[in-house]
């Protein structure tokens, strides 16, 4: 699959039906059956909001992920992409997902391309109900990641995901910090 390809696909992603909730639900473990939005909404769920980052790399496209640090929390070391809590400042969970990327990554969002929102997430660990928006960079980025928020920056080649590589282990160029 070329990058062209992807980003032509990705381009259509608001006028299709996701299967985003089915897929969730699948992988996560805690629930025997698929929560409605009703009992999810019940919960009280903190609102977040995270930015799915692609750039171009090579003759592909490359996503960028974080390493959180190691803290006293429930999200302590993960990979995750930029993402967080809805502030008051924010209008709308697409600005969260704007401020929080230029928060914890420090780069400009300015020349990004928006592709769309995909089907929400509900994270049941800390409660968050989060929604997932994705952008493109036309060019590199240049980071300048808040050290206390990100310990690494993480880039991975989409064919490595396309072609099944994430269920093995594969090279992945970190930026330091």
């Amino acid at each position: 699959m070329t990058a062209e390809t992807i980003l032509d696909r990705l381009r259509q992603l608001n006028s299709i039906v996701l299967p985003g909730n089915m897929a969730q639900y699948k992988m996560a473990a805690y629930f025997k059956q698929i929560p409605t939005e009703s009992w999810i909404l019940n919960q009280n769920p903190k609102m977040g909001a995270v930015m799915i980052l692609l750039s171009p790399f090579d003759d592909s496209i490359q996503l960028t992920l974080m390493k959180r640090p190691d803290y006293d929390g429930i999200h302590s070391g993960q990979i995750s992409f930029f993402g967080g809590k809805k502030e008051e400042m924010d209008e709308v969970l697409f600005h969260t997902s704007i401020r929080e990327a230029q928060e914890e990554g420090g780069f400009d969002t300015s020349a990004l391309e928006y592709f769309g929102v995909l089907s929400p997430l509900y994270i049941h660990a800390s409660n968050y109900y989060i929604e997932p928006h994705v952008f493109y960079s036309p060019g590199s980025l240049a980071f300048n990641h808040d050290k206390n928020e990100v310990e690494r920056i993480i880039e991975v080649d989409v064919r490595d995901i396309f072609q099944n590589k994430s269920t093995e282990m594969i090279h992945i160029k970190g930026r330091a910090p």
